[in-house]
């Protein structure tokens, strides 16, 4: 058995008959979670029960190797390499490059905190020179990029010239090239490359977005190290942005994120197109160690004592619905939330305004329609201070205006942001944020994790962050908030005996 390069991105294994290559076929073989739901949305469509990491034909990303290789491994099977794939997969032997760890400028500096973890995190990226960084929001992901990427330039100015760092959005091309500024970076060193900055300019360091550079992407120099940002925000099969990772034509790829893709396809796909998990440090090892602030959990149960009188409502806890309605009654579920919004909202928001006196508050939404009407309701509850102290924040707000309100929030105290989930669940740093409120009805993981990640990161004003979780007697806000407390206890608690800080307040309206 052989596997050969099929291109830049594609290994094949070359079995002599499909019987040999099924048994390896079936360690990437997962169930398809989405297909009831593409069934239901497209009926005509016949959804596949599987979905699989090696195609019919053998074809598996690059980035799996190593995982192909264990199977084989598993299966008593020794296969023949092509010399070609060992130059990508492990670049830095094929380049002859043994890169030295650089000191970043900012790292003589008595008030920067160097942290073993991240030089390890470094030290791994520079040895493989192709995988995926796994670090808790607030541990220095940032840092850790630019230290990678400044020790390859410095060791090999000649081999090493251009780096990309590839990020999702606009904004957090600014955020990150304002990061890279305060390690010690030079403008001369370090540029952007986006619709805010439209001249590509010849710095060792370029920073773009992937809707920019997807109609850009000619104007790069020749690009010898990719690093992406977010990366899991890059891992959908056959979309754009993953096509985009995987065709790249450098063979040093770094991935970068707080959390892993929450399906095993998307893992696949993301470590196919980058290379495998090289360093993981979680938010309990974060938690343990003091790195980022203290996290408390008070689940705000809101008890409608009315619902289950209406006997009509589709997502009364009492109804049972048919796969066909499924939809309809999430609609409807979310509809009587906006359209009640005082009688839901009033006494949860003024418990967690009390508890929160005199401290910043981001309160997150997963739809426009809903979030301008909590805006407006916090607005009034908030009386006179509802102009200078609630700020509103969603997809269509302009990036600048965006960073204008993180750096008055910086500045404020007793402020709150109502912001789209989307906007603030990953790379936004806002370090005064001392309290969440949940008012979205998310089980994503991916999702959760990123956003409690927005308060982890400490400040000289707060010792901890506080988390309110608002849920309701629903049937969907049950069903999902089950699966957000299930994630805190897996994803916060500091160790098996202890479960992180978590309290009860119930409301009656």
């Amino acid at each position: 058995m052989r596997i050969e390069l099929v291109d830049n991105s594609l290994c094949r294994i070359m079995a002599e008959t499909n019987e040999k290559l099924e048994p390896i076929r079936d360690f990437f073989k997962t169930e398809n979670d989405n297909k009831f739901f593409v069934q239901h949305h497209n009926p005509q469509y016949s959804a596949p029960d599987f979905k699989y990491g090696i195609t019919a034909l053998g074809v598996f990303k690059i980035g799996l190797l190593l995982s192909v290789l264990k199977v084989m491994k598993t299966l008593e099977i020794t296969p023949d390499i092509d010399k070609k794939i060992l130059e990508k997969f492990f670049p830095m032997k094929h380049l002859n490059i043994k890169p030295l760890i650089f000191e970043l400028p900012c790292e003589s500096n008595e008030d920067f905190e160097n942290r073993d973890y991240q030089h390890e995190a470094v030290e791994r990226n520079l040895k493989r020179g192709r995988g995926v960084t796994v670090m808790a929001t607030g541990s220095g992901k940032s840092f850790v990029i630019a230290k990678t990427l400044y020790s390859l330039l410095k060791t090999e100015p000649e081999k090493i010239k251009h780096c990309l760092i590839l990020v999702p959005t606009t904004n957090l091309v600014i955020q990150f090239y304002k990061d890279l500024l305060s390690y010690g970076l030079t403008e001369d060193e370090v540029s952007m490359f986006s619709s805010k900055e439209k001249e590509c300019k010849n710095t060792s360091i370029i920073i773009s977005n992937r809707q920019w550079l997807n109609n850009h992407i000619d104007e790069l120099p020749h690009i010898d190290v990719l690093q992406v940002d977010e990366a899991h925000t890059f891992s959908s099969p056959g979309s754009n942005s993953s096509d985009m990772v995987a065709n790249f034509e450098t063979n040093i790829k770094f991935g970068c994120t707080a959390t892993l893709p929450n399906t095993i396809d998307r893992n696949w796909d993301l470590i196919g197109n980058i290379g495998p998990v090289l360093y993981k440090k979680n938010a309990k090892d974060m938690l343990e160690d003091d790195y980022i602030s203290d996290l408390y959990i008070t689940s705000v149960k809101v008890r409608d004592k009315d619902i289950d009188k209406d006997r009509q409502c589709l997502f009364s806890l009492n109804r049972k619905v048919s796969s066909e309605n499924i939809q309809e009654a999430y609609e409807l579920e979310r509809k009587y939330i906006t359209d009640n919004m005082r009688k839901l909202y009033e006494l949860p928001f003024c418990y967690i305004k009390n508890e929160s006196k005199g401290t910043n508050t981001l309160f997150l939404f997963d739809y426009i329609e809903f979030g301008k009407s909590f805006y407006e309701f916090v607005k009034k509850e908030m009386g006179g201070l509802g102009k200078n102290k609630v700020f509103y924040i969603d997809g269509q707000i302009d990036v600048l205006e965006r960073e204008k309100i993180r750096k008055t929030i910086e500045e404020t105290e007793d402020a709150i942001i109502v912001a789209q989930s989307v906007c603030f669940n990953t790379g936004i740093n806002i370090k005064k944020l001392h309290n969440i409120g949940f008012i979205f009805n998310s089980k994503s993981g991916t999702k959760i994790i990123q956003s409690i990640g927005r308060g982890l990161r400490k400040h000289e004003t707060k010792k901890e962050m506080h988390l309110y979780d608002i849920n309701f007697n629903f049937k969907y806000s049950e069903r999902h908030f089950k699966e957000r407390k299930r994630i805190y206890k897996k994803e916060y608690n500091k160790d098996v005996t202890q479960e992180v800080l978590y309290k009860v307040e119930t409301i009656y309206v």
